[in-house]
């Protein structure tokens, strides 16, 4: 099970890196789930008409100097 995001942001700035971005993504680069529909090479979303949540997360966070 994936850990929280809220978890993950805390870990990050509690090893003393800078968060730069957080973004939210709503498709998922694999069929995770048998309800999500294919709209792209390796995007994979909720059906038209769905609500738009979010599948996945990036961010970046560096160390500062």
């Amino acid at each position: 099970m994936a850990a929280p995001l809220g978890d993950v942001v805390t870990a990050v700035i509690g090893a003393g890196l800078r968060l730069e971005f957080l973004h939210e993504h709503d498709y998922s680069p694999s069929q995770r789930w048998p309800f999500l529909e294919q709209q792209a090479a390796k995007h994979f979303r909720f059906r038209e008409g769905r609500p738009r949540l979010p599948l996945m997360y990036s961010l970046r966070a560096v160390k500062d100097r």
